[in-house]
């Protein structure tokens, strides 16, 4: 009887993970799927607003599972793959070479041309200033001071002089207000020298430090490098204070936030240019829904929100990569066209086309396969 207990007990156990991970599942398909929608969204709305006829408005790609007709003759529909979305908008030219009308997006002014290709990646950072100023405005912000507790062993911060119980009240030039701030700073400072100003016993201390990249590891066990300098603090012995803001100072926050974001994505694309930053730490979509459903199975709103955030600033930015079939490839076209006063041939812009295709395919399958690797190393 007392087994069958047991036996129940683990069964149960193990059903109400699998609905928990089930539901984080569900939730972070709704969370991809809404910033996409966003994205799409900002390339629809400004192309109506231009007079472009559009034909479909698809979340997802492959098969269509549902879908309606919109008044304007416009097909919304939720596609079988999950995975992205697109606008497609009525062209100038079909295969053949034939004119298809006057609401074809090549018959558009150049500019009208690139401010709805731009709307799509723009919107992505209204979608994340607007996630952000929710959450400043519900929890506020907790800022931890920025004292020394502990300084790692052969780091940085202790072969420069740091000991606990300092104070940091500025780093190259910017005052310190928590611990936060050294944060936004070193992690996009690595091999440069910084000033540190402490507060050491009453005085004031300078020291030059260089912030050095390491590895960490996530809490899903994923390897990944950052700018540290090895130092930590303890909440427990300072007390931390929590800011509460308005509608106006939470959306200057949040416009601070979204900055750091968009500084952090392109400081990272330096380092991988300067080979300080690995291939390997790009997620696929399996990655991306990993820490997704990670994220929400706590069920935690003020994480859940910095979540969408963060992937909606690094999806518009991907999607202004100079790579054609991406926003920022049409754009790259659109300059040239600016440059020379005409645009490409259609077939240079159709091998161009193909081109970027087989390059996101390729990059697609090399982040899926890093998720594989990650998965059955951690597993193992």
């Amino acid at each position: 009887m007392y087994s069958l207990k047991i036996r129940t007990s683990i069964i149960l156990d193990r059903f109400r993970k699998l609905l928990e991970l089930l539901s984080a599942s569900v939730i972070s398909l709704v969370v991809l799927s809404f910033v996409i929608f966003f994205h799409e969204l900002g390339h629809f709305l400004t192309g109506r607003w231009n007079k472009v006829k559009i034909e479909v408005f698809s979340i997802g790609f492959g098969p269509e599972l549902f879908g309606f007709w919109d008044r304007h003759q416009t097909r919304w529909k939720v596609s079988a793959i999950p995975l992205g979305g697109y606008v497609k908008f009525l062209r100038d030219f079909d295969i053949s070479g034939d004119s298809t009308g006057t609401g074809a997006l090549d018959r558009k002014a150049l500019w009208q041309r690139a401010m709805i290709i731009a709307a799509g990646p723009i919107s992505n950072l209204i979608l994340a200033i607007f996630v952000l100023t929710i959450k400043f405005m519900i929890y506020g912000e907790t800022k931890v001071p920025p004292i020394v507790d502990t300084v790692l062993y052969q780091s940085a911060a202790q072969d420069a002089g740091i000991q606990s119980g300092d104070r940091i009240i500025q780093v190259d030039g910017h005052p310190i207000d928590s611990f936060s701030d050294i944060l936004n700073i070193t992690s996009v400072s690595s091999d440069k020298d910084l000033m540190f100003k402490l507060l050491r016993d009453g005085k004031v201390v300078s020291i030059l430090l260089t912030p050095r990249m390491m590895e960490r590891i996530d809490s899903l066990g994923n390897k990944y490098n950052v700018s540290l300098i090895g130092i930590s603090v303890n909440t427990s012995l300072h007390a931390s204070e929590t800011i509460q803001y308005g509608f106006l100072s939470a959306t200057k926050r949040s416009f601070i936030e979204v900055f750091l974001l968009l500084y952090r994505t392109y400081n990272f694309l330096c380092e991988l240019v300067e080979g300080k930053q690995r291939l390997s730490d790009f997620r696929g979509p399996i990655g991306i829904g990993q820490l997704t459903s990670q994220v929400v199975m706590k069920f935690e709103l003020s994480q859940i929100l910095t979540l969408i955030a963060f992937i909606s600033v690094n999806i518009g930015v991907f999607n202004l990569l100079p790579i054609p079939m991406l926003d920022g490839g049409y754009l790259f076209f659109y300059l040239i066209e600016a440059i020379q006063g005409q645009a490409l041939n259609i077939k240079t812009q159709e091998v161009a086309l193909k081109i970027g295709l087989i390059v996101l395919g390729a990059f697609t399958l090399f982040c899926t396969f890093n998720d594989f690797i990650r998965i059955i190393g951690n597993s193992s």
